[in-house]
């Protein structure tokens, strides 16, 4: 796809053609007068008494310039910090080998998953772990995230997570190694459900996501979850490549040239048939946002998650004669519809609260006539859903000699959003509207609304198995 020549190259050359001569030449007189006073302003303040060196001034003139633009993805990056960057992008760094999302309520990573034969595993660092320290680092409220970029750094130094599991507080220490980690996997989640897993768009993305589909086919897959849960974006080229393996027609992104005229990317007709949907956190943005969007403007797939980060612009790099870069952001882009979703995120179609259920609802929304069985025991502490037990559920409690069990947890475990409004608790399962007005069979306990299990059987018109110490639905 030759997306890049087209936005980069004709459509400037273009606009530079067309332009009046009086208009090339004012603007020609205007640039070199700026940047003859930056230059002058430079000499004069070489001669400051304290006398600063030349590379401190020209960095600082240049991170001034940066901060003037208010824009957070436009950074100066020195050449060590511009290999980190790139390195991250691949998945080659130094650390121990997880993926780890940041839960703002919780206020520390979830451990979404630890890769094999790394000092994560080694240490001990499990999925569902929650690091709430990192070093002496406590998280700052509102960016949690930044604890990820803790965890790394130099090779053969130890980092210590505090980690909290199963509501005790432990200390694991691995010590960080350089990783080379996949850019994409590919699992069985069940059902002839197959799920693809994106961490990030690197070089070699595309070509392993190729791989990771052919894989899904050859063991039967009839349906795919792509998950780009946590992933921070890339390279856009990927992204784009990925989208349009997937459609056969209508566009994928809009870009523009420099007059601001609409520069749309359309997929070829060689698009796949089979049946998607897309998880997405507060942690997918970007690139990852171009590719979900575009999925879901098409009509070509459900969005499963939460809202995701926000991020409508595109950057590029550009090298410096003293061997540092500027990263700046070149373009703000549109999904199809015309629609922007910097600083805004894209809405999925089925919210959801509780990310150990994102996979489920999933499956459920591919699969919808499948069987599925939650259990809540009071002796095990957490819910088992269809033969897994999920970390960090709520538990049934017992109120007048009545079991109750946790309203939204238990319809997200079904695979259905929950909304709220006017004191009323709406969702839709098996295509029945449900709505719960407050107090019909409910109680509020410790924030988490709960629903006497009798009660929830009659909404859903399905027997519920309930004794004392133990509720289990089969829908």
């Amino acid at each position: 796809m030759n997306w890049r020549r087209i936005v980069t190259g004709s459509v400037l050359a273009a606009a530079l053609l067309l332009a009046p001569l009086h208009y090339i030449a004012a603007e020609t007189s205007e640039t070199d007068k700026n940047k003859e006073t930056l230059l002058k302003a430079y000499e004069d303040l070489l001669q400051h008494y304290s006398k600063p060196g030349q590379e401190k001034l020209v960095e600082a003139a240049i991170q001034g310039m940066i901060e003037s633009l208010n824009d957070p993805h436009t950074n100066y990056m020195p050449p060590d910090d511009y290999s980190t960057f790139i390195n991250s992008i691949n998945q080659n760094y130094a650390g121990i080998g997880i993926v780890a999302v940041a839960d703002e309520e919780r206020k520390g990573l979830e451990v979404r998953e630890v890769f094999p034969n790394t000092p994560a595993e080694k240490a001990g660092l499990a999925v569902g772990d929650l690091i709430v320290k990192v070093d002496e680092t406590l998280p700052t409220p509102g960016k949690v995230q930044e604890l990820n970029r803790l965890i790394r750094g130099k090779e053969g130094t130890v980092v210590t997570l505090h980690v909290v599991r199963d509501g005790k507080n432990i200390v694991i220490q691995p010590t960080r190694q350089i990783i080379q980690l996949p850019l994409v996997k590919q699992t069985d989640a069940g059902n002839n459900v197959h799920m693809i897993s994106i961490y990030s768009f690197g070089e070699k993305t595309a070509e392993e996501f190729q791989k990771a589909y052919d894989e899904a086919i050859l063991s039967n897959a009839k349906a795919l979850i792509l998950d780009l849960r946590g992933n921070g974006g890339g390279y856009v080229d990927s992204a784009i490549e990925i989208a349009d393996f997937f459609l056969k027609k209508g566009d994928i992104v809009v870009f523009h040239d420099k007059s601001g005229n609409d520069q749309p990317v359309a997929a070829d007709a060689q698009g796949t048939d089979i049946p998607l949907a897309v998880l997405i956190d507060e942690n997918s943005a970007s690139a990852s946002e171009i590719l979900a969007g575009s999925l879901r403007k098409n009509n070509r797939a459900l969005l499963i998650g939460t809202t995701s980060f926000g991020k409508g612009t595109m950057q590029t790099t550009v090298k410096m004669p003293n061997g540092a870069f500027i990263k700046v952001s070149i373009e703000q882009w549109e999904l199809p519809d015309g629609s922007i979703i910097d600083h805004k995120g894209i809405q999925p179609d089925i919210r959801l609260s509780y990310p150990q259920l994102f996979v489920n609802a999933a499956v459920q929304a591919l699969v919808p006539n499948r069987k599925q069985e939650l259990t809540y025991s009071q002796g095990q502490g957490a819910a088992i859903l269809n033969g897994t037990k999920l970390a960090d559920s709520p538990v049934l409690i017992t109120l007048n000699g009545k079991v109750y069990i946790p309203l939204r947890f238990t319809v997200e475990a079904l695979g259905s959003a929950v909304s709220w409004a006017n004191g009323v608790t709406s969702f839709n399962l098996g295509g029945k509207e449900i709505a719960v007005p407050k107090g019909q069979g409910t109680a509020l306990t410790g924030g988490v609304t709960y629903i006497e299990a009798g009660a929830f059987a009659k909404l859903i018109g399905k027997p519920i198995a309930i004794d004392k110490d133990k509720v289990t639905i089969r829908y």
